[in-house]
């Protein structure tokens, strides 16, 4: 790494307050999950209409809301569950979920275009997004920390060397609350638009 990589990592991890690690696994997460995102977008393939009904939510409103906060805390938990196989199922759900995503996002704009698409959905997709990458920076949090260990130069820093479980948890709780407060969001925009 780079030393402006590294001193980048260090002013961000002191701006907010967490170890560089934290940053860093969030940073893995991110890039594992945008790639994954262009490789689903790239590989969908329509040969036809791809049918409307794939993601149709059906029911009352609390209904829609468990049906949206079901489908995204499970890929939530699934990220986070690296927190106990050190990284490996959050990387493997990484690729999974975001090859997912690209080839669903892929098949919406086929189907109705991007203009067909709701402006709305920026209220939630940060939160939902946000949520899914403190899941997954949760989950790859111990890997990461383990790597940094023993590929350090010198002593140990202070903050790398504490253990990350509590770290973990409390990046995969406000993970799940972002995914939370996300679905209640789209519960709302779908809502509206009905």
């Amino acid at each position: 790494m780079t030393t402006l990589a590294r001193a980048t990592i260090h002013v961000m991890a002191a701006r907010a307050r967490c170890s560089p690690s934290t940053i860093m696994a969030v940073a893995v997460a991110a890039g594992v999950l945008a790639a994954s995102v262009a490789i689903g977008v790239t590989a969908f393939q329509s040969t036809g209409p791809v049918g409307g009904d794939v993601f149709r939510l059906e029911g009352t409103s609390v209904e829609v809301c468990l049906q949206i906060l079901g489908r995204n805390l499970g890929a939530g938990l699934l990220l986070f569950s690296g927190f106990v196989t050190a990284g490996t199922t959050t990387l493997m759900g990484l690729v999974f979920i975001g090859t997912w995503v690209g080839a669903g996002s892929a098949a919406v704009s086929a189907e109705v275009g991007l203009s067909g698409v709701s402006p709305l959905v920026v209220l939630y997709l940060p939160l939902e997004f946000g949520g899914l990458l403190l899941a997954s920076g949760a989950g790859l949090l111990p890997l990461v920390r383990f790597i940094a260990r023993e590929f350090a130069q010198g002593p140990p820093r202070r903050h790398d060397s504490r253990p990350s479980h509590a770290t973990s948890l409390r990046l995969g709780a406000l993970g799940g609350a972002l995914i939370g407060v996300g679905a209640v969001v789209e519960t709302l925009v779908i809502l509206l638009q009905t």
